[in-house]
């Protein structure tokens, strides 16, 4: 696990990572056969306080309603980052091919 600003060793060399206040990551290779994929895990804490309006709210509609919320703001964080990598990814591709060259 990672706290804040930390360090990773992977088998091509270091990775940074810059993780905020109150949250924990790791950064591990998984490997399947000749392939192998970076994995990040993310652990944090959300607290929230209650309108007292929304106290009428049964919890466990309130609970269903926030975890759909977060799933797609999960979901849409994965579709950026992942977008940001493959174009990341392209970018490095192009400038190694620049220096062969």
């Amino acid at each position: 696990m990672i706290e804040r600003t930390g360090r990773v060793e992977n088998p091509d060399g270091p990775v940074a990572i810059l993780v905020p206040d109150g949250q924990a990551g790791s950064l591990y290779p998984e490997r399947r056969g000749a392939r192998s994929q970076l994995k990040f895990q993310l652990q944090m804490n959300i607290s929230s306080v209650v309108p007292p309006v929304l106290s009428l709210v049964p919890e466990d509609v309130r609970f269903g309603v926030v975890e759909s919320v977060l799933k797609t703001l999960v979901e849409d964080m994965k579709r950026k980052v992942n977008g940001s990598l493959l174009a990341d990814y392209g970018e490095f591709k192009k400038e190694k091919l620049k220096a062969k060259l």
